[in-house]
C-alpha cells in the first residue's frame, strides 16, 4: 500500500506495520550518468501500528517543524495540515 500525502510525504505498509515517509527527488542538476533525473527517495520518519496513528504522527510532525510565530498562525497551519491529510485519505 502507498498513500501520497501532498508532495512531501507518503504512507507505505508491509504486512506488519505502516511507515510514514518523507519524499524527495534529487534536483534537476543532480542527474544520472545517462542524463536522466534520479528517482524519488523515501526517508522513513516513523513506524506506526495503524493509519490513525500515521495521521496523528504527520499532524504532530508538521506542527513541530512549523515556523508559526503565534497561536493564531499555528492554528491556521493546523487547519491547513488537517485539510491536506483529509484530502489525501478521502475515499
Amino acid at each position: 500500500m502507498r498513500i501520497n500525502i501532498g508532495n512531501k510525504f507518503c504512507v507505505t505498509s508491509d504486512p506488519n506495520q505502516f511507515k510514514v515517509n518523507q519524499r524527495s527527488v534529487p534536483p534537476k542538476f543532480d542527474t544520472n550518468e545517462d542524463g536522466t533525473q534520479g528517482e524519488e527517495q523515501l526517508k522513513v520518519l516513523g513506524y506506526l501500528p495503524s493509519l490513525n496513528s500515521c495521521y496523528k504522527f504527520l499532524l504532530k510532525h508538521q506542527i513541530l517543524v512549523s515556523k508559526a510565530s503565534g497561536l493564531k498562525e499555528l492554528m491556521e497551519e493546523v487547519g491547513r495540515i488537517e485539510k491536506e491529510l483529509d484530502d489525501s485519505i478521502r475515499i
